[in-house]
């Protein structure tokens, strides 16, 4: 766990691709308590508003059909009595022309008893529901409100309807002293606002949506554009820990570094199969000293970096060459053989001292020596490989300079 964390702090790629997946993680999140809060507040503002207009058509009905629902204590029926088939008729009747164009679907007139003493569905009149809490709050004053949806009812006509979002609300009927003697149940209809419930919710979810992509975009083009300076200034930064200032090559660090990754290659490759040697050569300005006394250290630096510059050019992309300090260079040859290796050397070696060196106000010819080992079983690590080319190339020195040697 620590260790992913640490890999991730140590690359910035890895973090933003981590804090994409945070922001879309986060933005999910978001959208779906988006959805489901935007739909409460909908959903809460309809069954509010089909509570306040249940409270107002109980109110109207308790005064059209006052001389019905009268009753002196709470024990007492809120009808004066049951009635006959024919009173239920016209009551019906009037309930149908005053609550149909408000989209009420069925009325219940429940007794303090909890006994249905009038119903627009006439089947249900004297029916007894004990067990319902609301109906329990109401009875003691409290209206309650709550949205449903109904696969099939019959509404106040007596036609079954289907797929019905139905806000049913329970309201105390209370007496002139105020005491609860019944209470009504409404149910309203508001399939309608289904529609515009889901479009208020997309709408929200939408908005909120571009919202979050607009503010993690342009937080993400910030972010990207802070990741890419840091990686650059951490490009230059190890560019400058692994290069000469100078040259430009790797410095004697890194080369040490590559050299021993190619000599642990070089052990695991060789085990049991034929074996994938790597050359070192070791190469060194002959007098380099006579050229800065000369001309002085302006026209030596240049003379380094034009030397430096055909060194890169005359190896392979995989090869290594770096500046091993002062005059000298080094050179990581992977695969080939020894013969392969002198051939490189010299035509390094004949490409050098055939090219004068231009500089501001004349030319300097430069050659150089050339010391060349390739790997052995007996070496135990890439300093002993060094060291046989460092001997080789003290060697072509003794031999008169501006030649190859071998170890």
């Amino acid at each position: 766990m620590s260790s992913t964390n640490g890999d991730v702090g140590r690359d910035p790629q890895k973090l933003i691709g981590l804090l994409q997946v945070v922001a879309m993680v986060a933005t999910t999140i978001i959208l779906i308590a988006s959805v489901a809060g935007t739909h409460w507040l909908y959903q809460s503002y309809v069954i509010k508003i089909s509570k306040l207009d249940a409270i107002r058509t109980s109110e109207l009905i308790i005064a059209i059909e006052s001389r019905f629902l009268k009753a002196s204590s709470p024990s007492e029926s809120p009808l004066t009595d049951y009635m006959d088939s024919a009173a239920l008729d016209r009551l019906d009747q009037r309930m149908d022309k005053f609550l149909s164009p408000h989209g009420i679907l069925k009325v219940k007139v429940f007794s303090p008893n909890r006994t249905v003493v009038y119903s627009t569905d006439r089947s249900i009149i004297g029916q007894q529901n004990a067990n319902n809490p609301n109906l329990l709050k109401a009875l003691q004053g409290e209206p309650v409100s709550n949205l449903q949806t109904k696969e099939s009812i019959l509404d106040i006509k007596s036609e079954q309807r289907f797929d019905v979002d139905v806000v049913e609300t329970y309201v105390p009927i209370r007496n002139a002293d105020g005491a609860v003697v019944g209470c009504f149940e409404i149910y309203q209809d508001t399939t309608i606002f289904r529609n515009e419930v889901a479009n208020g919710v997309t709408m929200s979810v939408v908005v909120l949506g571009s919202v979050l992509l607009l503010v993690f975009s342009i937080a993400y083009l910030f972010l990207k554009t802070a990741v890419n300076r840091l990686l650059d200034a951490q490009e230059k930064l190890h560019d400058m820990a692994i290069r000469d200032s100078l040259t430009g090559l790797i410095n004697r660090r890194e080369i040490a570094i590559r050299g021993e990754q190619e000599f642990s290659r070089y052990k695991r490759l060789s085990i049991g199969s034929e074996h994938t040697p790597y050359s070192v050569m070791m190469i060194d300005l002959d007098h380099f000293k006579s050229i800065n006394d000369n001309y002085g250290h302006v026209v030596g630096d240049q003379v380094l970096r034009q030397v430096a510059d055909y060194l890169a050019q005359a190896v392979r992309n995989y090869s290594n060459v770096g500046r091993y300090g002062g005059e000298e260079f080094i050179l990581v040859l992977p695969g080939g053989s020894s013969e392969d290796a002198w051939s490189i050397a010299e035509r390094i070696r004949s490409g050098i001292s055939s090219q004068p060196i231009d500089f501001d106000g004349g030319v300097v010819s430069v050659t150089v020596s050339i010391g060349v080992s390739l790997v052995s079983e007996d070496d135990a690590c890439f300093e002993d490989t060094v060291d046989r080319a460092d001997r080789a190339l003290y060697q072509a020195k003794e031999q008169g300079r501006n030649r190859v040697s071998g170890l």
